[in-house]
């Protein structure tokens, strides 16, 4: 398989970083801002959890494609045959 055959990151990685940018964002005006403390004491919080869940996903999703991707390049039947369907590289 070579790197043209394989599926492009290029839209997941942009959503990543956009959630990433918006967090930081928000993150600097609480620090610029000294409205109500509660509130900006939740907004951090769920921002955080927001950054916390795009790197999750990103990073999960990340490992799962390169196990996916290692089985189906060596021998797809090498544990047995298999129910699925074999990897498309378009998808």
């Amino acid at each position: 398989m070579t790197p043209a055959d394989l599926p492009s990151w290029k839209y997941r990685r942009r959503a990543t970083f956009m959630v990433l940018y918006f967090g930081g964002f928000v993150l600097l005006y609480v620090l610029l801002s000294s409205d109500d403390r509660q509130v900006l004491d939740t907004v951090v919080l769920a921002v955080s959890g927001l950054m916390g869940a795009a790197l999750s996903v990103y990073t999960g999703a990340s490992a799962y494609q390169d196990v996916r991707l290692s089985r189906y390049q060596r021998d797809p039947y090498a544990y047995g045959p298999s129910t699925e369907e074999p990897y498309d590289p378009r998808f």
